[in-house]
């Protein structure tokens, strides 16, 4: 079942200011009344800190183009046989993974009426995100890692310019892409999620550090994200509505969300950058830390995780 709104572009609520990373802890864990022995010690120790002034999200357009020029400069670093390399999180090496990219990237400047003449709009498979361009992986086969890596650069990068003079949608327009309805702005943030993603698959598998979008991007990526759950839990789990729960994020980026409706049931802390790796399905929900009803916390990850690419 698809959920009758965009998952991701639902009206996001006014939060309250981001400041320094321990007092949102602090003030995540003040819920109950009256409060615990020492609570206002901590809170004013926190308070005392320099706050760190709330950091603005940056632009889809411009969250999809850090994450698409990082992993461009990534594969100019790789020699031949890094591209041969396997990528553990699939049975693909890298060159092939590339080749997925290459087919996404082709099929969503289609979706967006921008060329994508490779992958159309309509391919057989396009509403399965693995098997989408099938055809035009197949004819990638017999190119270099470098090469399959060129098109898949001279595709997004294309995109990006033609976005950045007004071709295209507006970004308010709903599209489908897969199976999700989509805003064009949604989507961008999406496919940044999924093009990070596979950045750091390629790291790992040629043994480079991880990287990780700017503050400003993971700010975007992760409000986004969240605020997302309340119409995603519903349409990928058995949940009728969210009830009340509160997710403070952590680190530069980071936020205090509440979401869902009625009293609060559940609290969950952590990295900003841990969290956009659960939503991509790159952490365990180990790396949040929780206080409250497990059941929902269980359905609000199956939400997280519903739309990783």
């Amino acid at each position: 079942m698809t959920p009758p709104l965009d998952p991701i572009d639902a009206a996001v609520p006014t939060e309250p200011a981001e400041t320094d990373g321990d007092l949102m802890v602090t003030l995540a864990r003040l819920d109950a009344e009256p409060p615990e022995p020492g609570a206002r010690a901590a809170l004013m120790q926190a308070v005392s800190a320099s706050p760190r002034p709330t950091i603005a999200g940056s632009a889809p357009l411009d969250v999809f183009a850090w994450c698409a020029h990082d992993l461009a400069r990534l594969l100019d670093d790789l020699g031949p046989a890094d591209f041969e390399r396997d990528v553990t999180v699939y049975t693909w090496s890298v060159r092939e993974l590339l080749a997925h990219l290459a087919a996404v990237e082709d099929h969503m400047a289609a979706t967006l009426g921008l060329a994508g003449d490779r992958v159309p709009h309509d391919d057989p498979d396009h509403l399965d995100h693995l098997a989408v361009g099938a055809e035009y992986r197949q004819a990638l086969r017999s190119e270099s890692g470098a090469a399959v890596g060129a098109a898949w650069k001279a595709t997004a990068l294309a995109t990006i310019e033609r976005l950045r003079a007004g071709a295209g949608p507006a970004a308010d327009t709903a599209v489908m892409f897969h199976v999700w309805p989509y805003t064009i702005d949604s989507l961008l943030v999406a496919r940044a999620f999924e093009i990070w993603t596979h950045a750091d698959d390629i790291r790992r598998a040629t043994g480079h550090p991880p990287g990780a979008p700017p503050p400003e991007a993971l700010r975007t990526m992760s409000t986004m994200s969240v605020h997302s759950l309340a119409l995603l839990a519903p349409a990928v789990t058995d949940r009728a509505h969210v009830a009340g729960v509160r997710i403070v994020l952590t680190g530069a980026g980071g936020g205090v969300h509440d979401i869902g409706a009625g009293e609060r049931r559940l609290t969950l802390v952590g990295d900003v950058t841990d969290y956009c790796r659960l939503v991509a399905r790159r952490e365990t929900s180990s790396v949040l830390e929780r206080e409250g009803d497990e059941a929902l916390f269980a359905d609000l990850v199956a939400a997280m995780q519903a739309i990783a690419m």
